[in-house]
Formats: structure tokens, sequence, C-alpha cells
């Protein structure tokens, strides 16, 4: 099991190296641009047009789920608050993929998929793609798009930063020692689980219907505890249902309370009581549970060794993108007069 090292989220991986380092555009201002319609252009960099739609995408994936719950106005005053930093997102991500471009790199569809493959598998157990992308209210269309420059943007960095040497034992001896935090790990379980949803049952006779259809799954279970994952994939409300009700390896700490206390307290390989947590009423299977440790340097130096090369690699693409930077050419366009 690897350690957990400070780490971006998925998402904000795919959008790649979110750099920013001091740097100067050749900025034309023009008229404040109507934001109201995706297809809006809002810049041009070095001649390429950035609309609406891409800002409010990249907004989208940066806030995560929580935007495409927001009314209109709270959305509005989310785009306000972080359109400068959007905005140089956006810039970074077009001079980036015109750069990699012009070095003669491409993405193929294969390539692509396989990014999307990657992002999948960062998300949280109980979330897909598929649901991840509902959640945040984005295409899975124009996901390709980033996930293409994602593929793009990697291809680059691999060129520009071959000749950087990978770190001597001794600064992964001194990460280590200066970091203990990192390697303690907490207490696992693998915990599979089945979940009656009360999206939608908003009285108390509605919610204790869902807790008696809870009872009659967990009675199934104990009566069929060899069909966990077959029952599963029959009544779930989660997306883990596809795998069983697998959730995988958790840690202590890592879901909601009442979870927590249920996967790191029943007995293993037992079937345990309906719990109750905000997405719904549970029934819990623990298959396996590791006691909590202190991860060895011998365990560690894999990954730190990941760890720091990345940081050399992200430091030396910094300094390219401020170059990128230097010589942008960024131009608002200026609004349509209306005719008289």
């Amino acid at each position: 099991m690897r350690f957990r090292l400070p780490s971006s989220s998925a998402a904000r991986a795919l959008l790649a190296l979110h750099l920013f380092v001091a740097g100067c555009f050749v900025v034309e201002l023009g008229a404040a641009p109507d934001v109201s319609d995706p297809s809006t252009l809002l810049m041009t960099i070095n001649g390429q047009g950035v609309r609406q739609g891409d800002m409010d995408a990249l907004m989208q994936i940066n806030f995560g789920p929580k935007f495409s719950g927001l009314s209109p106005d709270e959305q509005e005053t989310v785009r306000i608050n972080r359109a400068s930093d959007t905005r140089a997102q956006l810039i970074d991500r077009v001079l980036l993929v015109t750069a990699a471009k012009a070095d003669g790199f491409t993405a193929s569809e294969e390539e692509v998929s396989a990014e999307l493959a990657k992002v999948s598998s960062q998300l949280p157990p109980e979330l897909t793609l598929k649901s991840y992308l509902e959640g945040i209210g984005l295409k899975l269309a124009k996901f390709r798009e980033y996930a293409a420059d994602q593929v793009l943007i990697n291809k680059l960095s691999a060129k520009r930063t071959s000749d950087i040497p990978k770190p001597a034992a001794k600064e992964i001896e001194t990460y280590y020692k200066q970091n203990p935090d990192y390697f303690a790990q907490k207490e696992r379980a693998h915990v599979s689980h089945v979940l009656v949803s009360t999206e939608g049952a908003l009285t108390d006779e509605q919610q204790a219907q869902k807790r008696a259809e809870a009872e009659v799954v967990r009675r199934r279970l104990l009566a069929e505890p060899e069909s966990f994952a077959k029952i599963a994939r029959e009544v779930s409300n989660c997306p883990s249902k596809e795998q069983g009700g697998d959730l995988g390896v958790i840690e202590r700490g890592q879901m909601i309370a009442s979870f927590d206390e249920a996967a790191f307290t029943q007995k293993v390989g037992e079937i345990g009581r309906v719990i109750r947590t905000p997405k719904g009423y549970h029934v819990l299977k623990v298959t396996e549970r590791v006691p909590a440790k202190q991860i060895t340097l011998e365990e560690a130096s894999a990954d730190i060794e990941a760890l720091l090369l990345f940081n050399a690699r992200n430091q030396s693409m910094e300094g390219y993108l401020g170059t990128l930077r230097l010589s942008a050419k960024v131009v608002t366009p200026q609004a349509t007069k209306p005719k008289k």
C-alpha cells in the first residue's frame, strides 16, 4: 500500500500543471464581453480564440460538483470572484498546448481515453466519471478536450524535462526525516456496502420506508452472505454496485462519521447493522482491516523519489511557461456597438 503524499485532486490534475509564475503578457483590453453567452469570444491568445464556454468549463472543474448546484446569482458571484485566476489558467493552458503542437505532438483517441481512465481511477470510490461530470454539470465531450490537452502537455513536459536527474538517496532520506506525518499510515479497512438512497424521501414516513427497505436488504445479506456482491449489484443505489458494492480500502477518518465508525468497529467478515448517512441507509461488510503503522524509509523511497522528481520537473516547466508568457499577446476584443 502506497502512503498518501500531498497531491491535487483528480480533476485539477487533469488540467495539468497549475503553474503560477511571475510573468507579463502583452494585453490589449476592450469592452467587457457578454458572459451570459457560452459562444462569446472572451479573448485571443496569440491569435487563438477563447470563449465564455471555455471559462465556464474550467470554473466548473475547479469549483467541483457544488458549482452546478448553485443558483444563477451564486454562480455569477463565483465567476466574478474567480475570474482572474481562471483566466490565467486558460492562458497557461493555451500557451502550453500551442507549444506542444508546434513541437509536433498529437493526442490520439486511445491516448485521450487512457487519460480519462486515469482520472476516473483517481475519483472517490463512490463516483464514476459519468456521475462526477454530471455533478459538475460538464459534458463528456468538453472534458475530453481537457484530457487531450493534458496528453499534449504531458508529452511537451516529458521532452523538456527528460534531462533532469533522479534525486539522490540523501535527498530522499532528508525528505523522509523532515516529513514524518506523511508516513504515519492510518488504520485501514477494505469495505463493501449496499446503499438504500433517501434522495427524494422528504417526510418521516418516507424515511421510515427507506429504513425498512434497508433492513430487508440486511436480512437477505445475513441469509446469503456469500452473495453480497450479487445482491449489491441488484439493489444498491451507489455507483459502487458495478463492483459488487466494493469501495476498496479506506482510511480511518476518510468517510463520514457514522460510516467510519461502522467500518472500523464491526467484526471482519460480518454483515453490519443498518447505518444512516446523508446519502441514505447502508449495510456494510468489512473484509479486511489493517492496523495503523509508520511506513519505513525503504517502503516510502520509490514514492518520495517520484514526488521529488515531479517537483523538479514542475519547477523546470514553470520557468519554461514564464518565457511563453513574456512573449504572449492576449487581446480582449472590442464589443460590437449596436447599430443606430
